[in-house]
């Protein structure tokens, strides 16, 4: 069904599709304006300069420029004259405004729609494999209370790449590649030190430096898309080569491994929480990742993402659990630490999510 106003056709998205086809009159012929497109034209017409509508936008102005020039392209017109002191819009471009008011409103009814969604009334969430069986596994019960039928689909794999994110509504990884389509922001970070079980190191000993490492047991995880090149960091490759006894792909059989007392191994200092058996080996390793979470920007107003986005950030909260703050803090202090403690060390909490920093100015 299409609804005719002015000189704009509106006709229903589809799942693939997130933009409005117009017939506008200009040099006849028709073009799509989507959703990008309509902001790029509103800030213009607002800011009335380039560098003024890609910082509002959160955009380099070189993107916004070329984005400009290809919508300019594929309408056959110019729309906004340049001028040493800003940009004035054509009478092709007043129409270009109108068009992308309307399709900015149509957008809005849209994301309200469960079409927003990968698959209508799931929540697909792509997240790597340690985080998701050990972390917010346990804990996904706490979601499904807030997703009413929304159904969910916690998917576990040890990469997420820009080929494969468009499969999955959030996606938790240890990369923010730029994707001018996905908004995307740090949630956590994980920081990695050496552990092994209370049992163990009664039998064997805690090693005091890196020499009496070499001594003991070293259990290692080595996957696609997992820092397996911590193991050689930390020990040297020819010496984890030497002492490693166990090595797997899984992040369960690593943890488990360690946690039965068959050796010691890297672990993120949130496995702190997971077992009373773990200690930390007392040998600083400068080691730490940045956990992003994305999700694509025609999804932003969509309340089912919301509402699983507002979940992950209070899993990865620093200030009820430290383990995720970007400062280090000793496991040894995680049972003992009062909230405002950790906020006077820490700062605030995670805040809402924007544009990657590749999409900043």
């Amino acid at each position: 069904m299409a609804n005719r106003t002015s000189n704009t056709v509106f006709r229903e998205p589809h799942m693939d599709q997130s933009s409005v086809h117009t017939d506008h009159g200009l040099d006849h012929k028709s073009y799509q304006m989507d959703w990008k497109d309509a902001e790029i034209v509103l800030a213009l017409c607002k800011t009335g300069a380039i560098r003024a509508a890609a910082r509002e936008l959160r955009l380099s102005v070189n993107t916004l420029r070329t984005r400009l020039e290809r919508l300019e392209a594929n309408c056959g017109q110019i729309l906004f004259r340049r001028t040493r002191t800003g940009v004035s819009h054509t009478a092709h471009g007043w129409k270009a405004i109108e068009v992308a008011k309307r399709t900015k409103e149509f957008g809005k009814l849209v994301v309200d729609d469960q079409e927003v969604l990968v698959r209508p009334n799931v929540i697909s969430i792509g997240c790597t494999e340690g985080l998701g069986t050990h972390w917010l596994g346990p804990r996904i019960g706490e979601l499904k209370d807030r997703m009413g039928d929304i159904a969910i689909d916690l998917n576990l794999s040890y990469d997420y790449n820009r080929k494969n994110r468009g499969d999955f509504d959030i996606v938790l990884s240890y990369s923010d590649e730029p994707d001018l389509d996905r908004i995307c922001a740090r949630i956590a970070t994980v920081h990695v030190r050496l552990f092994a079980s209370r049992q163990y190191l009664q039998k064997n000993g805690n090693p005091q430096n890196w020499n009496e490492v070499l001594d003991h047991t070293y259990i290692e995880q080595e996957a696609q898309g997992v820092h397996s090149e911590i193991s050689g960091f930390i020990l040297g490759p020819k010496n984890a080569e030497k002492i490693m006894s166990i090595r797997t792909n899984s992040s369960v059989v690593h943890f488990w491994s360690i946690i039965s007392g068959l050796g010691f191994g890297a672990l993120p200092t949130y496995s702190a929480l997971l077992s009373r058996h773990l200690e930390m080996i007392n040998i600083p390793i400068p080691i730490k990742f940045d956990l992003f979470a994305s999700y694509q920007v025609s999804a932003r107003g969509s309340a089912s993402i919301k509402r699983a986005m507002d979940w992950l950030k209070e899993k990865f909260d620093p200030v009820k659990y430290p383990a995720f703050a970007e400062m280090f803090v000793d496991p040894a202090l995680y049972p003992t630490m009062a909230e405002q403690e950790v906020v006077s060390m820490l700062g605030t909490p995670i805040e809402g999510l924007q544009r990657s920093s590749a999409n900043r100015q």
